[in-house]
């Protein structure tokens, strides 16, 4: 099953598994709201990184990384 989440698709995570599958979906759900992660943040990280893993080194992941947490609370 499919999990449709607005969230994902528009970081462009959807195609994970995480959000592929209802029961990985909720232990996500789960796991994020224990160690008070959104899953907004959760899936722009990952987007982030998806966009660096296939570089040998991967400049740039830390600014990113550090423009998503700095984003918290700032409404974006």
């Amino acid at each position: 099953m499919t999990i449709d989440s607005e969230i994902a698709q528009r970081h462009e995570v959807d195609d994970l598994p995480l959000w592929k599958d209802k029961d990985s979906h909720e232990v996500l759900l789960g796991l994020l709201s224990k160690h008070g992660v959104s899953e907004d943040v959760f899936a722009r990280c990952l987007s982030a990184y998806r966009g660096q893993a296939h570089k040998q080194r991967s400049r740039g992941i830390t600014a990113e990384f550090d423009e998503i947490f700095q984003s918290i609370g700032s409404g974006e």
